[in-house]
């Protein structure tokens, strides 16, 4: 029997996208700043809400090249924790975690209370938004014909670990939305073109 083209369309959003799996995007600005960030939080949490009728917070990750982590999410067992080993020694737990990895050179300083010194401070914070990979031919000239080539292309990553189940392109596609609505340009994707928006 064959399927309706909205549950083709359907059982395509809810395929699992492959571990490490990337996308690129031109960010029109060079420097970054800390609400920024905390406007992409905010606007994946309300757009969760309306996609999928719940609500799940962001916030950014405390990760060398920078990006978001899933907070409390049907997705994971239980959020990182901080525990003990039989010496006393701290150590985090490798609990299921699931993220977007922003591929920058110089991400911030991550503090516990990230997501409320961020949102309230009085001055801007800026960090430079330099990739941390080299750029290809093909990215360079993509930079050079955009803006006067100002800003940068960063190839993000899609992190699922520990047990916490794989993205899927409904996700993929509400971050995709998020983004752009911030001024990333999504340029490149090796995962299906139905992502594409």
């Amino acid at each position: 029997m064959r399927q309706t083209r909205a549950a083709t369309r359907e059982t395509r959003e809810n395929l699992g996208i492959p571990y490490d799996s990337s996308l690129k995007f031109y960010v029109r600005y060079e420097l970054m700043d800390h609400g920024t960030v905390m406007d992409i939080c905010e606007g994946l949490e309300k757009k969760y809400e309306q996609e999928f009728n719940v609500f799940r917070w962001f916030t950014p990750e405390a990760i060398s090249e920078g990006g978001i982590v899933f907070g409390n999410n049907p997705y994971m067992k239980h959020d990182t924790v901080l525990q003990y080993n039989h010496v006393n020694q701290p150590y985090v737990s490798f609990a299921p975690y699931k993220s977007f990895r922003f591929g920058i050179k110089d991400w911030p300083l991550i503090k516990k209370d990230v997501r409320n010194a961020w949102k309230n401070e009085e001055a801007d914070h800026y960090f430079d938004t330099e990739p941390c990979n080299e750029l290809t031919k093909t990215d360079q000239h993509i930079l050079n014909t955009r803006n006067k080539g100002r800003g940068n292309i960063l190839t993000t990553v899609f992190k699922s670990s520990h047990g916490a189940s794989p993205w899927t392109q409904k996700e993929v596609n509400i971050f995709i939305s998020v983004l752009q609505n911030n001024e990333w340009q999504l340029i490149g994707s090796p995962i299906p073109s139905e992502i594409r928006t």
